[in-house]
């Protein structure tokens, strides 16, 4: 929700989703405007504290943005070369691998790069055009639920070749993994699909913004989108993670006990425990973060879309919080290639030898 707030007869305040900006005069009292619903609240309180949390949350955004965006992009772009050089798009998981490093590169440069531009530079780049608008509405939220469900599909293809490995390989299993792959994306453009048309450029005291062009789509996005959004993007993809990794856990443990029974040598026994020990804690791991990076912001954005408060100070507050927890989401996207790497053998062994190759 974007609320514009008038101060004295000139001076403005501009609430985004990211933080407030403040600006005022010796005027003690501000007048608020919903800009969705145009409901006028005046003579507010003014606090000058929203100022200083307005500062410290633009510096958030200023100086942690960029670390997340460099090690997040370059690894993901790395990623993405890799693959391509390698040339075994045959492999299921090289197509799982790929798309996530797509999809979380979109991420951080629609979502990320923005709210630096803006916490650094003052300007918001949907603004810049209508057509502009819509397509970084739509893509932040489409990339963010497929990169959840590319993590999902990387997880079902660990549990078919964990649980049934004699069938892992046959063109059964071959055909189920690529309606894995294909549905989630298919089901994530018809969910997202109306933030592209919904949205678009609104001309507010003669300034550009990027909101719902109405109050339907307004109400619909505040009132169901978000709760969507939650169970999309968060819930439902940790829910059969965690279920999953359960089942993968309990396989390797089982294995690696059988296979411990015909080693010889007690090193070797030691050496099978401890790294099925390794790949079990790390897929844990990765349900954990996922879901402590993703479901606290979408609980706030669904909390917040049914609060209505109209000072500056609650307002700048909000703002702190949630570049906080976007943050922490953003870290995910970041850090996904990493995981997953490490988690796949075959291309943790290959990516040394590729990248000498083709130096």
């Amino acid at each position: 929700m974007v609320v514009g707030v008038q101060i004295g007869g000139s001076s403005t305040i501009d609430t985004t989703d990211s933080y407030t900006e403040c600006s005022f005069t010796s005027s003690s009292y501000v007048n608020v405007t919903n800009l969705n619903n145009y409901d006028n609240i005046t003579d507010v309180p003014f606090n000058t504290d929203a100022v200083q949390l307005e500062e410290i949350t633009k510096w958030i955004w200023r100086i942690i943005s960029p670390i997340i965006f460099i090690v997040g992009v370059f690894g993901n772009i790395g990623i993405i070369i890799v693959l391509c050089r390698m040339k075994q798009w045959k492999n299921i998981t090289y197509n799982f691998l790929f798309i996530l490093s797509l999809s979380d590169t979109t991420v951080l440069l629609t979502g990320l790069v923005r709210r630096w531009i803006l916490a650094a530079f003052d300007f918001d780049i949907r603004t810049s055009s209508d057509f502009g608008c819509k397509l970084d509405v739509f893509m932040i939220y489409f990339s963010m639920h497929v990169s959840s469900w590319i993590l999902v599909s990387i997880t079902v293809e660990r549990f078919v070749k964990t649980r049934f490995p004699l069938q892992y390989r046959t063109a059964k299993f071959s055909s189920l993994l690529k309606i894995v792959l294909i549905v989630p994306i298919l089901m994530s453009f018809a969910i997202d699909g109306h933030l592209f048309i919904n949205n678009g450029l609104m001309k507010v005291q003669n300034e550009y913004i990027c909101n719902n062009t109405s109050d339907e789509s307004f109400n619909f996005e505040e009132n169901y989108f978000v709760v969507i959004d939650l169970v999309w993007l968060s819930l439902l993809p940790f829910i059969l993670m965690f279920i999953m990794n359960i089942f993968i856990g309990q396989t390797l443990r089982s294995s690696g006990r059988l296979r411990g029974l015909f080693m010889r040598s007690k090193e070797y026994r030691k050496r099978n425990i401890r790294s099925s020990k390794r790949l079990t804690q790390m897929l844990f791991f990765i349900s954990i973060y996922f879901i402590i990076t993703t479901l606290p912001i979408s609980i706030f954005n669904a909390v917040d879309s049914f609060t209505t408060s109209a000072t500056t100070l609650i307002s700048a507050q909000r703002g702190l919080i949630k570049a906080i927890l976007y943050l922490f989401q953003f870290s995910n996207y970041g850090i996904n290639f990493y995981i997953y790497v490490n988690i796949n053998e075959t291309f943790k062994r290959n990516l040394p030898m590729v990248c000498r190759r083709n130096m």
